[in-house]
């Protein structure tokens, strides 16, 4: 941008001094002009900032995009290899075309649909149907924008540029925290990705970043490489466990004489529509909710219980309220309050957690612990996962999406009692911990659950509704230590709200918390 004001002013001055001083004076100025603009010295920031634009501002290009995850678990290294091509043509006049392939995915993008061949399988969707999982496929150019960043002058003054065989590359190292805030998206959208492809409850970088950026003989990108580090955190069983990866995610142009024609598949025009369109909106609102940085949320389970043990059927209700902020910085701050009620008895526990620490108040007394395998039974977050459990497509298939005058979309399912018992076990398990810590499940016979989720107008998760029937058999301790059969029966209903992530979140811990006294485990 700077050379480009430099060369207007240039040629300004020259026709006035030509006009002015005549032929003479005014070839000494352009002279003069043209020395100048010899001697100007290319920089990191010149060369980056040239070269972004120019290889942008083409109207179709191809890139080859290498992405290599190692992930360390439990002193284990596994190595993932990931090979994408992507081309996209008319990027300049508005008629973009792109297409993505892998080995076994493959995808062409054209007008409102996009066409794909995944594992051997012929479809098609509406854009706005797409999986999350497969968005890549199909933003093929905001994929590319969002790795190709021009960075500011001031973050490439100490950056040299290495010169070989005519090709000028660049290489600079960044904290986490200007990496996020130049590269926001990408940061996003590949954090999404790795919380999706290993099943993560959270991710979040670590270490320094790594940019190297190539430029062709022609001023062109060559290529644009990302490596970073970062920890994930699984939970399997109630234990939370540490994942390490170390990510590098290269794109490499590839140079073509004639241009880049993206081609459909063969017989593209008759592939079959997917129609699971509540899947992919449960899927991306879910992915979103997951992906913010604070939320705030309620919960009520109430259970309906009939058993010999009670004169007459008795609700027991549970009722939580959660406010969460810094999810994504690795050192959440989180309020939770909680109350079960059983027999004009009522039970509250409030937990406040700071990084890696608990702060938990019941029955008058608080305790400090560090988070471990004891905390998971005070994970308020971990149930709200459980409370709003992304189903599996071929339930959803048979939902239906009824769109209200706000915008927000109401999907209503019915989840076939055969499936019941293993989705929502967290729901039976809180039976079974309300009416005795000791009983043992001989038998769950569930009817059928209906299922209301509310989805705001831009996309987040606000509510999530659960109902069915249950009769369970359940195994008691009696005094010679055996266990006597006893049927339940249990009508379970529960729903949590989210607040929308436009209203601001303040976490308000307990009074006195810093007083609590530590307990190691």
């Amino acid at each position: 941008m700077g050379t480009f004001r430099i060369r207007t002013r240039t040629k300004r001055k020259i026709k006035k001094a030509l006009k002015k001083y005549g032929p003479a004076v005014g070839l000494l100025i352009f002279t003069i002009a043209l020395l100048f603009r010899a001697c100007e010295i290319e920089t990191p920031y010149s060369l980056l900032g040239e070269a972004i634009p120019k290889t942008l501002s083409l109207d179709s290009f191809a890139v080859d995009n290498q992405i290599t995850v190692v992930s360390q678990e439990q002193g284990v290294s596994k190595t993932r290899n990931f090979a994408k091509r992507l081309q996209i043509s008319g990027y300049q006049t508005g008629t973009v075309v792109s297409s993505a392939d892998t080995e076994n995915i493959a995808f062409y993008n054209e007008a409102l649909y996009s066409y794909a061949v995944i594992d051997g399988d012929s479809m098609k969707f509406k854009k706005e149907n797409i999986p999350v999982e497969y968005l890549e496929f199909v933003d093929v150019a905001d994929e590319v924008e969002h790795m190709l960043i021009a960075l500011p002058e001031a973050l490439l003054e100490d950056v040299k540029i290495q010169k070989e065989d005519g090709v000028k590359t660049i290489s600079l190292q960044l904290t986490v925290n200007t990496f996020t805030a130049y590269y926001e998206q990408y940061v996003s959208e590949n954090r999404a990705s790795l919380i999706r492809g290993y099943r993560l409850d959270d991710f979040a970088l670590s270490d320094i970043v790594s940019v190297t950026v190539s430029v062709d003989k022609k001023g062109y990108l060559d290529s644009y490489s990302i490596s970073y580090k970062g920890k994930g955190t699984k939970t399997d069983d109630g234990i939370r466990e540490e994942i390490w990866f170390s990510v590098e995610d290269r794109m490499t142009f590839v140079e073509t004489e004639e241009g880049v024609s993206v081609k459909p598949m063969v017989g593209y025009l008759h592939f079959p529509e997917n129609v699971s369109a509540p899947y992919h909106l449960l899927e991306s609102a879910m992915t979103k909710t997951k992906a913010l940085d604070a939320i705030q949320a309620t919960y009520a389970l109430n259970m309906n219980v009939d058993m010999d043990l009670l004169e007459n059927p008795t609700d027991i209700p549970i009722y939580a309220v959660i406010q969460a902020t810094d999810l994504q910085s690795g050192k959440p701050r989180l309020y939770s309050r909680r109350n079960i009620s059983m027999l004009n008895v009522s039970k509250e526990t409030e937990v406040y957690r700071e990084g890696n620490y608990y702060y938990i108040y019941v029955a008058g007394q608080g305790l400090k612990i560090k988070s471990g395998i004891y905390t998971h039974n005070y994970d308020v977050l971990s149930d709200l996962q459980e409370l709003t459990l992304m189903l599996p497509e071929r339930i959803l298939m048979n939902g239906n999406i009824t769109e209200q005058a706000d915008g927000t979309k109401i999907v209503g399912i019915t989840v076939p009692k055969a499936d019941v018992v293993e989705l929502f076990d967290f729901h039976i398990d809180e039976v079974v911990m309300a009416i005795s810590n000791d009983a043992k499940i001989q038998e769950v016979s569930p009817t059928d659950a209906t299922v209301l989720i509310t989805v705001s107008e831009d996309g987040y998760l606000l509510s999530y509704s659960t109902e069915f029937d249950m009769k369970l058999t359940l195994g008691i301790k009696n005094e010679t230590g055996a266990r006597d059969p006893m049927e339940v029966k249990v009508t379970m209903d529960s729903i949590v709200n989210y607040t929308h992530p436009s209203v601001p979140v303040t976490v308000t811990p307990m009074e006195g918390y810093e007083d609590f006294p530590y307990i190691e485990y």
